[in-house]
């Protein structure tokens, strides 16, 4: 087996899941902001934090709140409001006005939740102060969100600015949990589009190794590609498609779009697709399925991964033999001379 060739091979396969593992990436984001699972995601954490219906609704009314939801329907208007029915800590059944869960915005940073949770528990207040605020509190049934005011309270002295960053910290904390339960489901859909994009192009990995290990000039293109995708257009195919507000879905769309076909043409020199199936034997068949799965799930280790082995086997391949020093090729001629004395 010849060290060099095998090398070329793992260049060419981890070139191969780079390039389909950010087609899937890109799925990925276009899937999460058609369904906006971020959306929906923020919007259920929020109605666990701040749990008493009459807060709730004063809460989305906040002109902060407000605005941040208004800026991300793509119209910009106001959002209409629907009720829900939840529960007070006294379990009686209680009615929030709040916008529905796909109207919401994606994101919300601590600061604005913390100021505008300050301001729904004192509607009479234009701005938050600490006077009454333990008393306010004290006055809520018992539940999330007077856990989290009362505790932002104990240490928060007279100061206002720590009660608010007190409050922020909860938020944010809840936020980092909120976002590895959102990792954890787009893993899953990674793993279900990368075998979805294997099958659509029929990159079965070992098919594709073995055709790339037999023809030289396939490994030259493939490799060729590889380097040159690594120097000029990783970072383009990385960056996301800008979000706007309002969003504009035509302009994502669009730019999904280019990134695709830009990605498309780098799979040019694979020998993948449909087209040739027809002269498979029943083994190729048979082992067709292992090899699709395979690929799918190289696909939702991520693009990161991908392109880090590949400029780690790029890098190997690129170091070579060590040359040697001009002392060591003067050492070698005087023995060589020598020997031809002798």
């Amino acid at each position: 087996m010849s060290l060099p060739t095998l090398v070329e091979v793992c260049i060419s396969m981890a070139f191969l899941y780079l390039v389909l593992s950010l087609m899937c990436t890109t799925v990925n984001e276009m899937i999460a902001t058609y369904m906006k699972l971020r959306s929906k995601d923020l919007s259920g954490a929020i109605i666990s934090l701040v749990d008493q219906p009459d807060v709730l609704t004063r809460f989305y009314k906040h002109g902060l709140i407000k605005n941040a939801i208004k800026a991300a329907n793509r119209s910009g208007a106001t959002t209409p409001m629907i009720d829900v029915t939840m529960q007070n800590g006294a379990g009686e059944n209680k009615i929030a006005n709040i916008p529905p869960a796909t109207s919401h915005s994606s994101y919300l940073d601590g600061q604005s939740f913390a100021m505008a949770l300050l301001g729904s528990l004192q509607p009479g207040t234009p701005i938050p102060v600490i006077e009454g605020m333990q008393a306010t509190v004290q006055a809520l049934p018992d539940g999330s969100v007077k856990d989290i005011v009362g505790t932002a309270l104990a240490t928060a002295g007279n100061d206002i600015n720590k009660l608010r960053d007190n409050i922020a910290e909860s938020f944010d904390s809840v936020m980092d949990r909120l976002s590895g339960e959102y990792k954890r489901k787009t893993r899953f859909i990674s793993v279900l589009v990368g075998i979805g994009i294997a099958v659509f192009v029929n990159a079965d990995s070992l098919a594709v190794s073995q055709a790339i290990w037999r023809d030289s000039d396939l490994r030259d293109q493939t490799v060729a590609a590889a380097g040159e995708f690594v120097k000029a257009r990783y970072q383009k195919a990385v960056d996301e498609c800008p979000e706007k507000t309002p969003p504009d879905f035509e302009a994502t769309t669009k730019c999904v779009a280019d990134k695709l076909a830009m990605l498309d043409d780098q799979l040019k020199p694979f020998p993948i697709g449909w087209g040739n199936v027809g002269a498979l034997t029943a083994w190729e068949w048979a082992a067709k399925p292992f090899g699709l799965v395979w690929t799918g799930l190289a696909l939702s280790l991520g693009a990161p991964f991908w392109f880090d082995i590949l400029q780690k086997f790029i890098n190997f391949r690129g170091a070579g033999t060590k040359p040697e020093t001009t002392k060591e090729k003067k050492e070698k001629e005087v023995e060589s001379d020598g020997q031809a004395a002798g």
